[in-house]
């Protein structure tokens, strides 16, 4: 790479437009609204898999590198459960049961860039899509329908300030076999 800024970044799955729209959909069948808290943009829509920060250009080389060489196989992802981080505050979609293969593409991802020396997060992995941040009043609630995700790949992810708010642009697509 020939840019030398810090990029700010992170592996994620990323969402067709169908899942996305479904994700969406739920979302708005539920009994949240804008109004109690500040919605995720629907193009932002993700499920993170490793946050990795600002990354100088050697790192961002590694990282792309070491996420062409994972081995993992596609799977299907059942979003089927509403929660809440309390302390940031934010409204999540998530699955209650987490998917053998999606624990196996996290694990793989981790341990493949080790050799990257980039940050891990080191808390128990936790897989959501975000819905609303500075959320209020949360309820439990039922998710009106499962969304069933594909996934078929995983992408690097560049987080950028705009002045409209933080646009999440995927860099690479990894895909994942058949």
């Amino acid at each position: 790479m020939t840019d030398k800024r810090l990029k700010r970044v992170f592996f994620a799955l990323w969402p067709d437009d169908l899942t996305r729209d479904a994700i969406s959909y739920v979302f708005n069948q539920s009994i949240y609204t804008a109004s109690s808290g500040q919605a995720s943009c629907s193009t932002n829509l993700h499920l993170t898999l490793h946050f990795l920060g600002n990354l100088a250009p050697v790192q961002l080389d590694c990282a792309l590198q070491q996420a062409a060489k994972i081995d993992a196989v596609q799977f299907e992802l059942f979003l089927d459960t509403f929660a809440c981080f309390e302390k940031p505050k934010i409204l999540w979609l998530g699955p209650s049961a987490v998917s053998y293969h999606l624990m196996d593409l996290h694990a793989k991802l981790a341990s493949a860039l080790g050799v990257c020396d980039v940050p891990i997060e080191s808390r128990t992995y936790q897989p959501h899509v975000t819905l609303m941040r500075k959320f209020k009043g949360f309820k439990v609630s039922e998710v009106p329908q499962e969304v069933l995700w594909k996934v078929k790949q995983f992408a690097l992810v560049e987080s950028v300030s705009t002045k409209n708010g933080v646009e999440y642009r995927p860099l690479m697509f990894y895909p994942l076999k058949p």
